[in-house]
């Protein structure tokens, strides 16, 4: 450190001024500048609280949500943790995640009834689109298997995260059941009601589904966290309004949970 301060004090020198004492100065403000830039911290760091409950690998893990829940659950599964990752597909909304939960605690397979044929492939809106399957048969086949797996999961797991991405939510018009689908299966945005969900009703519909969960697996903890990727096609002030609500949310869940759900803070890197 030193050698470089005296470097840049000797390349100051040779800067042609009017007089000596102006070369003096300057050397000494480029040697300042240089030693402020080596210990000036460049980013915001943070020590977040450490979880009343840290998983260990005699825990098992259930992941919902986004696809920040894809990303955990990987490292997860690479370090050889016990986990179950989004059995329903990725989903962002906290209106279609209570009701993924609800029907996670219940283990009350799909019917027929309840999937749409479009264009010859069948889907259903609480799934995701690898789900999609050319006949109804197989379609059912993908969506029971995983959710009796991951039905089962539930009933033994130590852990549970729910990772939420978007406030934004797309919902069917009444005469097709009024939800707020979990895919949009690149439907045209003309057949939803795009809005935004406040905060107390995400949280009233990931209560619901907390719940039900916790009536089949009272030792169950709750792990809430809103993933940091940004929704830049809702547009950046949109995206934000969005992420606040989802804080707000997971803020009231805790609160109502204290000893059921925890917050984990995530933070963008980039």
């Amino acid at each position: 450190m030193r050698c470089a301060v005296l470097v840049i004090m000797k390349m100051a020198l040779m800067i042609p001024t009017s007089t000596g004492m102006q070369q003096v100065q300057r050397a000494g403000y480029v040697a300042q500048r240089l030693m402020v830039s080596r210990t000036a911290s460049f980013r915001t760091e943070i020590q977040p609280p450490r979880s009343t409950r840290p998983l260990c690998h005699s825990d098992r893990s259930l992941l919902i949500g986004s696809c920040f829940s894809e990303n955990m659950g990987a490292i997860l599964q690479r370090l050889k943790f016990p986990t179950t990752v989004n059995p329903f597909g990725i989903s962002y909304h906290p209106v279609a995640l209570g009701r993924c939960l609800e029907r996670l605690a219940s283990a009350k397979p799909y019917t027929q009834e309840e999937l749409q044929e479009v264009d010859g492939m069948w889907l259903s809106f609480d799934h995701h689109s690898r789900f999609n399957a050319p006949t109804a048969e197989e379609c059912l086949v993908g969506i029971n298997s995983e959710l009796a797996t991951a039905a089962e999961e539930l009933r033994h797991a130590t852990h549970l995260f729910l990772t939420l991405g978007t406030a934004w939510g797309y919902t069917l018009p009444m005469e097709e059941g009024g939800q707020v689908v979990a895919n949009c299966h690149r439907f045209p945005s003309s057949r939803f009601t795009k809005a935004m969900t406040p905060p107390f009703a995400a949280a009233d519909s990931l209560f619901e589904g907390i719940l039900r969960c916790s009536e089949v697996n009272p030792d169950l903890q709750v792990v809430l966290t809103v993933s940091p990727v940004r929704h830049w096609r809702d547009g950046a002030v949109e995206n934000s309004r969005s992420k606040a609500s989802l804080l707000l949310a997971a803020h009231e869940l805790v609160c109502r949970l204290p000893d059921k759900c925890e917050y984990f803070p995530r933070f963008a890197t980039r």
